[in-house]
């Protein structure tokens, strides 16, 4: 199975409890590459710093977390095991350019080990 991927975001919805994903985070970026897995019909992912990869309707709580360099083994480790869980086959990864946010490098990174390490296959834009 096909899924857009991409990271998650730092402005969230704080309230308590559990909400799905695409609630939780609120980032336009986010939004907009949902509506485009939902208009072709793949699959949706949000890379998460704290969870790893997460389905739109997957309820989470609110955190604050970004990924560091050094969690990015542990999380990819997680992340192999969600792929093999999902049926992945490919994933259509989006993120900002290095060159414009160096922040999105871990998320990158973990992204690349785990597909590799799934024999996912994967493509990756900078939007």
């Amino acid at each position: 199975m096909t899924y857009f991927c991409t990271y998650c975001s730092a402005r969230k919805d704080k309230r308590e409890g559990l909400l799905p994903a695409i609630e939780r985070y609120k980032d336009e970026r986010i939004n907009h590459i949902y509506d485009g897995a939902m208009a072709i019909g793949v699959g949706f992912l949000i890379l998460s710093g704290e969870y790893g990869l997460i389905r739109s309707k997957d309820k989470i709580p609110y955190y604050d977390h970004r990924l560091k360099t050094e969690e990015v083994e542990a999380i990819a480790g997680k992340m192999v095991k969600q792929l093999k869980r999902l049926h992945a086959t490919q994933i259509v990864y989006f993120t900002e350019s290095l060159e414009k946010d160096r922040q999105v490098g871990p998320y990158l990174r973990a992204i690349q080990i785990a597909c590799d390490r799934a024999s996912v296959a994967l493509s990756v834009f900078n939007i």
